[in-house]
């Protein structure tokens, strides 16, 4: 019998009956009371003692499905009796409707809501809520490893939400189990491709690497990322969450996410204890911050790359090479924000990434970068780390040009008044700007110029911004005048630096 025989039999049987008898008694709802629909199943909603559940009957003729749904109810179960945050299943039963036909069903506590809808109610993510998150991730995941499980189909959909705003865990169809540990074998082996692709791990869609716990910790990366900033991480583009909120703790979850999605299973943290271990490692640094850390990390990545900037005034155009030092400076950690200054002001830079057309994107600018002049000695202090920049060529949409554009999913670029009323047409249909990732770019520039340092340089510090602004106004910059520059910022220090010179 085909499965779509299957399901209209058993709502034929559900609207007949007006509902099913189990060993709970007879609980009663009909075919308008389906919450759910996917393509293994139906899901309602009824009442029990006065108290709102699910049903969810497994619709399908695979023995493996059958298998991992019931493996589902007693794997999760014997979890939740160590572990509450993972969906309470009431009750598993087979409901025979007719002769050869036997539906599976589990019966469940009903959850108002899932994260993804959790979050779109919120007008706004606080410290709080990305905090009971993270904690939630990392206490459940911690738990569900060391028991033997690994998911492998975490994701915002598979995260509900109890009536007093706590978090649980849903979904382990998919999950593989340790078979010492288990009473029951789901049948699926670690590499198998079986989850979503938005929020798995990269060996989870190539089967280059086996499916362990690392993919978990890749996936909750990317729901930690997607909480903040409503998509998840793909590389090009990424956000911080330190760029976003002033949170004590910012630097070290961008950190913590970071590591946490490297393509390569071995490079990511190994368990959620490592993480762990790594966030009280760094909330128990000394609080007062020596400048000089940043700064020697900030030169030795530039000079890792272009040793020719030591001691010499050296110039590189190769935009491979520019790409490669700025993929060397800011893959270290810093414990206070990268600058960059033009004369007018500073303010904080996270990536600079090389676009398509060979320009490059700080933030929402757009550069032309020509040259990248360096010149560094032992007074870190004092390094000079320059952009020369030529002007970028504005976009053109349909016949019109543009300074500020915006880009949609990373494909499609659109004039920045294009997302003004909060919707947009992206792939032939309406969408909520909310729901996509959209990267601003700004290709107008007014600066020759732009010096990049960390927080305490010289470079950055207002009292040196005059001599910047005086090198913006020079036409072709000479080996000469960054000499002079360095001598000039020299003269002038950040308190902190000078109280440890």
């Amino acid at each position: 019998m085909k499965i779509e025989e299957i399901e209209q039999n058993l709502i034929e049987y559900i609207n007949s009956q007006g509902g099913i008898v189990t060993s709970l008694g007879k609980i009663s709802f009909t075919n308008s009371d389906r919450i759910g629909q996917g393509g293994n199943g139906l899901v309602y909603i009824a009442t029990i003692n006065k108290k709102e559940i699910a049903i969810k009957f497994l619709i399908s003729d695979s023995e493996r499905k059958q298998t991992r749904f019931k493996s589902e109810y007693f794997n999760t179960n014997y979890v939740r009796d160590e572990l509450k945050n993972v969906v309470n299943m009431i009750h598993y039963g087979e409901l025979k409707i007719q002769e050869g036909i036997v539906i599976p069903y589990i019966i469940m506590t009903n959850y108002s809501k899932n994260l993804k809808k959790y979050r779109k109610e919120k007008c706004e993510i606080g410290e709080k809520d990305f905090s009971n998150l993270v904690s939630f991730l990392f206490t459940t995941l911690n738990l569900i490893h060391k028991k033997g499980i690994v998911h492998r189909d975490i994701k915002p959909e598979n995260i509900l939400v109890d009536k007093n705003e706590k978090f649980v865990l849903s979904d382990f169809g998919i999950a593989h189990y340790d078979k010492e540990e288990f009473p029951i074998d789901n049948k699926t082996k670690k590499g198998e491709r079986l989850a979503n692709i938005e929020f798995s791990a990269p060996e989870q869609i190539t089967n280059q690497y086996e499916v362990t716990q690392t993919a978990d910790i890749y996936s909750m990366a990317q729901v930690m990322y997607w909480f903040i900033f409503g998509t998840v991480n793909r590389g090009t583009g990424s956000e911080y969450i330190s760029q976003k909120y002033d949170w004590d703790d910012a630097y070290i979850f961008d950190s913590i996410i970071n590591k946490c999605l490297r393509n390569k299973p071995t490079d990511r943290f190994q368990s959620i204890d490592e993480i762990i271990q790594f966030y009280k490692n760094e909330k128990n640094k000394e609080k007062e911050l020596d400048p000089f850390d940043d700064m020697h990390v900030f030169h030795n990545a530039i000079l890792s790359v272009v040793p020719e900037f030591y001691d010499q005034a050296f110039a590189i155009t190769d935009k491979e090479v520019m790409c490669e030092l700025f993929n060397s400076i800011f893959s270290h950690r810093y414990n206070q924000s990268i600058e960059f200054n033009t004369g007018i002001g500073n303010d904080s830079i996270y990536s600079i990434i090389k676009l398509e057309n060979d320009d490059f994107l700080m933030g929402s600018r757009q550069l032309n970068i020509s040259k990248i002049w360096g010149l560094l000695t032992d007074d870190v202090y004092d390094d000079i780390f320059l952009l020369e920049i030529d002007a970028s060529s504005p976009y053109v949409i349909e016949g019109k040009e543009y300074q500020i554009v915006e880009v949609i999913e990373n494909d499609q670029i659109v004039p920045y008044d294009a997302i003004a009323s909060g919707y947009v047409r992206y792939k032939g249909k309406v969408q909520s700007i909310s729901d996509l990732h959209i990267q601003e770019r700004y290709v107008g520039n007014d600066y020759k110029v732009i010096a990049i340092a960390p927080f305490h340089s010289c470079a950055i510090i207002e009292e040196n911004d005059r001599f910047l602004e005086q090198l913006q106004k020079i036409e072709v910059i000479k080996s000469e005048d960054i000499y002079a520059l360095k001598r000039k910022i020299h003269m002038n220090r950040s308190y902190d630096v000078s109280m440890r010179l």
